[in-house]
């Protein structure tokens, strides 16, 4: 893939993050000064506390993504962009289209997610 595309997609995507992001923020629903505060009522409380847990997952995908881009880019920079990690052959474009942010192959990650790596 050409470098100046996925540097667009990426680009794209971290402007999407940005998105989710302040819609998680904005959803916290509640104001300032009563954010931790959990209602009384026992049924409430669980609602609160689930949603409260959502919100902090959705804030650790978006920081995880994040990341995942920001490496990318990294990767345009220094010219390893679109090259496996594991032995340095480039990645077919039909797959960085589908993940931008690929580091290996489709061979090397079916045999990482098989034995349990990333």
């Amino acid at each position: 893939m050409d470098p100046e595309r996925a540097k667009k997609l990426l680009t794209a995507q971290l402007a999407e993050l940005d998105e989710r992001e302040q819609r998680v923020r904005r959803d916290q629903g509640q104001p300032p000064e009563q954010q931790g505060m959990l209602s009384q009522h026992p049924a409430d409380y669980g609602s609160d506390l689930t949603d409260e847990m959502e919100r902090e997952l959705m804030r650790k995908k978006i920081s995880w993504e994040r990341q995942q881009i920001n490496g990318a880019l990294r990767r345009i920079a220094t010219g390893t962009y679109g090259r496996c990690r594991v032995d340095g052959k480039p990645i077919d474009d039909e797959r960085l289209e589908a993940q931008p942010t690929a580091e290996l192959c489709l061979r090397h990650q079916l045999e990482a997610e098989r034995s349990g790596v990333r």
